[in-house]
């Protein structure tokens, strides 16, 4: 799926950006020596921290909060799990209690916009 693609393309740059970079210097003198050395990476350690956790928190936070009534009306086991679901894909909310269908297209929209606005904050950040 292009959400979980999203995800990891950004947190696979990050990660990238913040190894150091191996250069090597060859003399062309008599004798070939070759000098590998490292430069710093392009992220700090503890700002690739942040841009890995952060929007993964931020995330679950807005699910939380904004997800509407069927989600609070869930036992604290089904919140947990509807939570840790949607970390990687958006799912909506699924009330068992429902014995008519119940259409989720605005919510489903909503999660949607929320999750790709959180993943482009995270982009232009990085």
């Amino acid at each position: 799926s292009f959400q979980l693609l999203g995800r990891l393309t950004l947190m696979v740059a990050t990660v990238l950006f913040a190894l150091p970079q191996r250069n090597e210097k060859v003399n062309t003198g008599l004798n070939q020596v070759t000098h590998i050395y490292y430069t710093d990476p392009a992220l700090s350690s503890t700002a690739a921290a942040l841009l890995l956790t952060l929007p993964l928190i931020i995330h679950w936070a807005i699910i939380h909060f904004l997800d509407g009534p069927a989600y609070q009306l869930l036992p604290l086991r089904d919140q947990f799990l509807h939570v840790l679901s949607n970390t990687w894909v958006t799912l909506p909310v699924r009330a068992i209690r429902h014995q008519d269908q119940v259409h989720k297209s605005r919510g489903q929209v909503w999660s949607l916009s929320l999750a790709g606005i959180n993943l482009m904050v995270t982009a232009v950040v990085s």
